[in-house]
Formats: C-alpha cells, sequence, structure tokens
C-alpha cells in the first residue's frame, strides 16, 4: 500500500501510490 513513506513524506498524494521513489 501505498500509505507507506520511508522518506518521511506526508500521503497527501494518492497519485504515488506505488511510485514513493518518484516525487
Amino acid at each position: 500500500m501505498g500509505l507507506h513513506r520511508p522518506l518521511g513524506i506526508p500521503v497527501r498524494k494518492k497519485r504515488y501510490t506505488g511510485h514513493t521513489h518518484l516525487q
């Protein structure tokens, strides 16, 4: 799930559900 952000970025953009490393 894209709710887990290891980078410490708040989950505001649901666009990056699978791309957490790609801002």
